[in-house]
């Protein structure tokens, strides 16, 4: 019977998996602009951007909740992590964060650049912001850095991180729609996209360490 490391990345797998597809047909849409998509984000970030500047105390708990996948927290957890790592001499895992972590703004940032689509012009300011809203960089970011600091942490901890590998992102891609800086559709992406990054990662420095190990083992080539 497979243990709970092992369900637990095969849970994983499964949701990277099924978010791949669903991403790719996502991002056609929106850069085609056609379906329902555009209409239904419209709608919905119109509606919550209106209720946080209703209250706000709302609009105040978003921003300090999207915090938590901006660039300079997620970039920290990732250089903090990978010199703890380091430091532990688990060089591979050290490398497994950096690439992981940062290697998903880098394909954010790709994927902004090829979908090309414009922020939500709801924001109390003389011009529309110019630039790119899919996929959302903070939803990827959160999505990537938290689990990807899930997956390296004590096994005594990794339930407690995987639940906030999940809670984060979440909340995170919440505040962005709430704030009006970013569509549903761009958030949902997002995550999508961090999470199925970090597990794909994943799986090449597991294949990576196997590989090694049994080029190690005696009577193995």
């Amino acid at each position: 019977m497979p243990d709970a490391d092992t369900r637990a990345g095969l849970r994983l797998t499964a949701l990277a998996v099924a978010a791949v597809p669903a991403l790719l047909v996502t991002a056609v849409l929106v850069r085609r602009g056609s379906g329902p998509i555009p209409r239904v984000d419209s709608a919905i970030v119109t509606s919550w951007k209106s209720a946080a500047d209703r209250h706000p105390w709302l609009h105040e708990l978003a921003f300090a909740v999207t915090q938590l996948g901006g660039p300079l927290v997620v970039e920290a957890i990732a250089l903090f992590g990978a010199a703890l790592l380091w430091r532990r001499r688990q060089l591979r895992q050290a490398l497994f964060v950096i690439v992981a972590v940062l290697g998903a703004e880098l394909v954010s940032f790709a994927a902004k650049l090829i979908i090309h689509r414009g922020r939500p012009c709801v924001l109390e300011i003389v011009a529309c912001p110019s630039t790119f809203s899919f996929p959302s960089g903070h939803a990827v970011g959160a999505a990537a850095a938290w689990l990807t600091l899930a997956l390296v942490v004590r096994a005594s901890w990794r339930e407690a991180a995987l639940a906030l590998a999940v809670v984060v992102p979440l909340a995170v891609a919440a505040s962005r729609v709430l704030l009006g800086v970013h569509y549903p559709s761009d958030v949902l992406a997002g995550l999508a996209l961090g999470w199925a990054w970090v597990v794909g990662c994943a799986h090449v420095f597991r294949t990576w360490r196997r590989e090694e190990v049994g080029e190690l083992t005696p009577g193995r080539r």
